[in-house]
C-alpha cells in the first residue's frame, strides 16, 4: 500500500477502515457551488465545477476514502470550537498503546481521536478531538503535559512506525505547554512553585524575583540558559507558535525543522482536548510533505495523555488513514 501524497491522476485503492462523513460532506460542496457562482463565474462553469467536486466525493466514499471538501477562504475555520466544524466530514481514527519500541506504554488511557479537515485550495486545516479528563499544560521532574501529532509521507511506502531510511515522514507536533506559552507567557519554575526564589542571576534586568524572557534581554544573561543558548527548539523562550514541524525516518530519528511554515491552536473545553493544525498545500521546503488539489495521501495520528506519564515513546498512535482533497 502506497502512503505517498499522490497527484489525482495517482489515486489509491480502497481503504476500508477510513469512514465519511457523505452527508456533512453533500452540504458544504453545495455551499461550495453557491460561493463560486458569488465569485463571478457564470453558472455553467460553477455547476461543472461542483459536478467535479461531487464525482470526487462519491468515488471517495465508494473507495472509504476520507473526503476534504474546499470551502471560501473566509469559511475555512482555524479557532478548534468554531461552530462551523460540526458540518464539516469527520472520521474516528482508532488508537493503541505504542508498542513497537521502548519505552513502551503499559496503560492506554484514550482509545480514539475524531477528526476532521476543511482547506480552500492552497490551505487545509485539520481539527484532532480526543477525551480528557483534565488538561495537563505545565511540566515538572515526573510531570509531563498532553500532546498530539499528525504525521504524513513525503514519498515512498513510509510505515506508521515514523518511517524509515527511504521513507521518511514529516510531522506536525502540539504541545499543551507551548500552547499555555503562547496564550499567558513563558512557563516558568514561578508558575509551578510560587514561593520559587532566586536572588541572583548574572546581567538579568529588573528586581528578583526575575521572569522569563522579559528580564533576560541581554544577551549576557541568557548564556546561563544552557539549552536555549544551544539552539535547543524545546526550549525556546520566545515561542510564537505551539506547533513545530520535524521529520522522522524511524524510531529514534526525529529532528526539528528550522523554518516552519504551519501553525494550530489547542483548547481544553468540557472533558475534551479540540486542536487545530494549519498548513499550506505546497511548499518549498523538500521535508515536507505536498498535497495537490484532488489528490490523495495519507495521515497519521498520536495523542499524548500527560497527566499518565506519557512522553516520547509512551504514546498512543493510529496506522494510516487514507483522504482525499476536494479539486
Amino acid at each position: 500500500m502506497s502512503t505517498a501524497t499522490t497527484r489525482p491522476e495517482q489515486g489509491s485503492g480502497p481503504r476500508p477502515w477510513a469512514l465519511v462523513a457523505g452527508g456533512a460532506a453533500a452540504v458544504l460542496l453545495v455551499a461550495f457551488a453557491l460561493i463560486v457562482a458569488e465569485r463571478g463565474l457564470d453558472r455553467g462553469a460553477g455547476r461543472e465545477l461542483a459536478e467535479l467536486v461531487e464525482r470526487h466525493r462519491l468515488q471517495a466514499e465508494t473507495d472509504g476514502v476520507f473526503f476534504v471538501p474546499r470551502v471560501e477562504r473566509a469559511a475555512v475555520p482555524v479557532d478548534p470550537l468554531d461552530p462551523a466544524w460540526e458540518s464539516a466530514p469527520s472520521i474516528i481514527v482508532k488508537l493503541s498503546r505504542q508498542v513497537d519500541a521502548m519505552p513502551i506504554l503499559e496503560r492506554a488511557t484514550v482509545s480514539s481521536a475524531e477528526l476532521r479537515a476543511l482547506g480552500d485550495g492552497e490551505w487545509v486545516v485539520w481539527r484532532l478531538s480526543w477525551p480528557d479528563e483534565s488538561p495537563d499544560m505545565n511540566v515538572d521532574s515526573g510531570r509531563f503535559c498532553d500532546a498530539a501529532a499528525l504525521q504524513f509521507p513525503v514519498s515512498g511506502e513510509a510505515p506508521h512506525t515514523m518511517g524509515d531510511d527511504r521513507n521518511p515522514v514529516h510531522i506536525l507536533h502540539w504541545k499543551a505547554l507551548w500552547q499555555k506559552d503562547v496564550d499567558e507567557h513563558f512557563q516558568d519554575v514561578q508558575d509551578l512553585h510560587p514561593n520559587y526564589w532566586a536572588d541572583l542571576y548574572w546581567f538579568a534586568d529588573g528586581p528578583a524575583p526575575y521572569r522569563v524572557p522579559d528580564d533576560f534581554s541581554d544577551p549576557r544573561s541568557q548564556q546561563w540558559f544552557a539549552a536555549f543558548s544551544a539552539g535547543n527548539p524545546v526550549s525556546d523562550i520566545y515561542r510564537t507558535r505551539p506547533v513545530e514541524e520535524l521529520s522522522a525516518t524511524g524510531f529514534g530519528s526525529l529532528t526539528s525543522h528550522r523554518e516552519s511554515v504551519s501553525d494550530g491552536r489547542g483548547v481544553w473545553r468540557d472533558g475534551s482536548w479540540h486542536l487545530s493544525f494549519v498548513r499550506p498545500l505546497r511548499t518549498e521546503d523538500p521535508l515536507d510533505a505536498q498535497f495537490w488539489r484532488g489528490g490523495r495521501g495519507t495521515v497519521g495520528v498520536a495523542v499524548w495523555n500527560g497527566g499518565d506519564g506519557n512522553v516520547g515513546a509512551r504514546k498512543h498512535w493510529g496506522f494510516w488513514t487514507a483522504f482525499e482533497l476536494s479539486p
